[in-house]
């Protein structure tokens, strides 16, 4: 498991470095549209030379019309050449984009390569558990998407919130990724866009830097972890979003306990589970845990120190003032068996009292 875990952070860091190879491409790319953009203007110019150049070969004019025509026709070279460089760095534009589409598919395949690690990282813990199940859904958690654009941007508060609600309702809805970034280029260039967004995100996205704006546009949102829960005597998973605070603890502690094989602390592992869950979750899980594992639990639910077969046993002293222990030793000792029985079933008598209105017989 500790491999698996390994094996996924170098390929978090991996896809980090792969997602950081498409921003410095979509760096050199703007750098050649920059240089790109002076095309129209110097073909202007070098046509407004020639006919100067024309004009002053038809003039007749001597001397200075010659000096005139030489700075002319060196001026007219000039733009030529930075003209070819343009027409250089269109075609390095051309092969940078290609080598873009490529570093985005190596980029995409990274991603898919972590999550189907995560899901068999999953399954390896799990192993045939049936009542809890955990699943990743592509590029559906809202929350990375609001923490990108909040730091991006610079920018939080109302007006920015309400933004990326309407955002979030393009990207997570049928419009998806293509729309926002089709959405977020209109607003960098300056073009109306039919969403009314605030004018606070409308200044933002043409004022943010070349890199902060790449990241935005080419951002794909986490993968979201769904985890199910299994209810006994249910035939459907019940996801942990909707799931009662006791599901909830159920779902959690199947996993804490099936992973890992280090020292275990649990503290109170039975709150807002009933006794019942108690005995068929945390007991028999704890059993199974502790074959391979030390496990330390803080208790006050009897069913976990006596089912669950606890192999050393210490009582609290609640009476101090100080951490102090009472009692320490095993099931077998009758002090510890009579602390039990006072703490956490009210005595043996009151033990005593329920098991006889339950019409149940105990035998000493």
């Amino acid at each position: 498991i500790d491999r698996e875990i390994e094996g996924i952070a170098e390929l978090k860091n991996s896809s980090d470095k792969a997602f950081d190879d498409i921003i410095n491409k979509k760096r050199q790319i703007r750098e050649y549209e920059i240089i790109c953009e002076k095309e129209q203007m110097l073909r202007t110019e070098i046509s407004d030379l020639d006919g100067q150049i024309t004009l002053f070969k038809q003039s007749g004019i001597a001397d200075q019309i010659e000096a005139m025509q030489s700075f002319a026709n060196e001026d007219a070279e000039i733009k030529r050449i930075q003209l070819q460089n343009i027409e250089d760095a269109k075609k390095k534009q051309e092969t940078a984009h290609s080598e873009l589409k490529k570093l985005i598919s190596e980029y995409n395949q990274r991603v898919k390569a972590i999550r189907t690690a995560r899901e068999s990282f999953v399954s390896s813990v799990l192993g045939q558990d049936d009542t809890v199940k955990i699943d990743f859904i592509p590029a559906a958690n809202r929350e990375s998407f609001e923490k990108m654009i909040k730091e991006l941007t610079g920018k939080d508060g109302t007006k920015v919130n309400e933004d990326i609600q309407k955002l979030d309702e393009i990207v997570f809805g049928k419009r998806g990724l293509s729309e926002f970034r089709t959405i977020i280029r209109s607003l960098r260039k300056g073009q109306e866009v039919k969403e009314q967004f605030s004018s606070v995100f409308r200044k933002v996205v043409p004022e943010m830097d070349d890199d902060n704006f790449f990241r935005m546009e080419e951002f794909v949102p986490k993968d979201e972890l769904v985890v199910s829960y299994k209810p006994e005597g249910s035939k459907r998973f019940v996801p942990l979003s909707i799931a009662s605070a006791g599901q909830k603890t159920t779902a959690i502690l199947t996993f804490i306990l099936a992973y890992g094989d280090v020292p275990l602390i649990l503290d109170q592992p039975e709150d807002d589970l009933d006794n019942k869950l108690v005995y068929e979750l945390v007991v028999k899980r704890l059993k199974i845990a502790k074959r391979h594992r030390q496990i330390i639990v803080i208790t006050h639910n009897a069913n976990i120190p006596v089912n669950g077969d606890a192999e050393y046993i210490t009582s609290m002293d609640s009476d101090s003032v100080f951490v102090k222990k009472k009692y320490e030793g095993t099931l077998d000792q009758d002090e510890i068996r009579s602390e039990i029985c006072d703490v956490m079933e009210g005595s043996e008598y009151a033990f005593s009292m329920r098991a006889h209105k339950y019409h149940l017989r105990i035998s000493k």
